[in-house]
């Protein structure tokens, strides 16, 4: 078995997800919301406005079928690019199923067009992290 020269980790580009987070994080009512749930996880006050903020953040897709924010994946286009003038093509590529990473790989490959050539998998043990249909079913209840 040969042993890869370097290995090469590429995060997805910009997700709907990471730009909702951010969203939520400046809203003054999130903040108010921490603070309720520090001091009064179990409150009226608390679950009512964890209902709207959920109501008002909610992607409606699961993790994996979170999209980036430019479809045509242009941030990853301009990687390819780079990564093209500083790098051999490598032997083998895995990508994350998720959405997300495949079409940040399709916009490497259309900076990268020689990338096209190289052998390629799938690899579900690919996540940063695995919320499951956690991001679908764990809304608050709202009394």
């Amino acid at each position: 078995m040969k042993w890869p020269n370097y290995l090469m980790f590429i995060r997805h580009d910009v997700s709907e997800y990471n730009v909702l987070k951010a969203k939520k994080e400046a809203d003054p009512f999130y903040r108010i919301f921490m603070k309720l749930f520090q001091s009064d996880p179990n409150g009226l006050a608390t679950k009512a406005l964890a209902y709207l903020l959920w109501k008002k953040y909610r992607l409606n897709c699961s993790d994996a079928e979170t999209p980036l924010v430019d479809a045509e994946a242009e941030l990853a286009c301009r990687t390819g690019q780079a990564l093209k003038k500083e790098f051999d093509l490598p032997d083998i590529i895995f990508v994350s199923p998720y959405k997300r990473a495949m079409d940040t790989f399709a916009g490497l490959k259309r900076g990268w067009p020689e990338l096209n050539a190289v052998k390629w998998r799938k690899e579900e043990r690919i996540r940063e992290q695995e919320h499951g249909l956690s991001l679908l079913y764990n809304r608050p209840v709202a009394y």
